[in-house]
């Protein structure tokens, strides 16, 4: 059985409602949510975040 070609991505969002509106965009388009949403944070005296999502294409 031949390998099947799989695409990743990672959708950053400075939100979490702009996080989840880009993941829908995206699923529209075939991309699947794989695993959590990581959360980074520049420091806990700012609230600075970035939100993370890791999308597959293709499996």
């Amino acid at each position: 059985m031949a390998a099947k070609k799989t695409d990743y991505m990672i959708v950053r969002s400075d939100n979490i409602s702009g996080l989840e509106e880009k993941v829908k965009s995206e699923m529209k388009s075939g991309w699947k949510p794989i695993g959590g949403v990581m959360i980074e944070t520049q420091d806990f005296e700012t609230k600075y975040k970035l939100f993370f999502q890791a999308m597959t294409k293709g499996i």
